[in-house]
């Protein structure tokens, strides 16, 4: 399993990439698990063969029953995205790199709350990631790219107020922009 060492969490919750192989009934199923202190599958579609999982892990005091709701549809994303191959856009993209979604697992474990609305994962063409949230009047944007430090660009449409930054795990600003979501 490829882990993530996370500063700080404000959900309990870690998401990492591991290949899996579960098998039940000779079909290879589960794309991401839940990791206590022993897995637990959750439900998941089942596929051809063996891929790259989404691990959850979550911290002690938190149970399957209080995953927070984002964290199940953003695995699912990641889970897809990683699937991308190469060209995946009809020219000439790369693949995403896992080292960017486990940076972006790492990165929404430490910002994200409970109640946090789920971000739009969109592939970049150079092997990255963009997590998109646009509501309540709000834009923010945060690049992720392995071999490049995170990038935040927000922007408050209501009162104007704008903050375009590389992100750092002591630096609060992106927290407080998510909390306005």
């Amino acid at each position: 399993m490829a882990s993530i060492a996370i500063p700080r969490s404000n959900t309990g919750v870690m998401l990492s990439r591991k290949q899996r192989d579960v098998t039940s009934s000779g079909a290879t199923m589960s794309r991401y698990a839940l990791l206590t202190r022993h897995e637990v599958a959750l439900p998941a579609s089942i596929s051809a063969g063996p891929r790259d999982q989404i691990i959850v892990t979550l911290d002690a005091g938190l149970t399957e029953g209080s995953i927070p709701e984002w964290v199940r549809p953003t695995a699912e994303a990641f889970a897809d995205i990683l699937e991308l191959g190469s060209g995946w856009n009809s020219y000439s993209a790369q693949p995403v790199d896992p080292r960017a979604v486990e940076t972006a697992g790492s990165l929404l474990a430490c910002i994200m709350a409970p109640s946090t609305p789920t971000p739009v994962i969109v592939p970049t063409v150079r092997g990255g990631l963009q997590l998109e949230w646009h509501r309540n009047g709000l834009d923010i944007e945060i690049s992720v790219n392995p071999s490049r430090p995170i990038t935040v660009y927000a922007i408050d449409n209501r009162s104007g107020q704008e903050w375009e930054g590389e992100w750092s795990p002591d630096d609060t600003t992106l927290s407080s922009w998510i909390q306005k979501l």
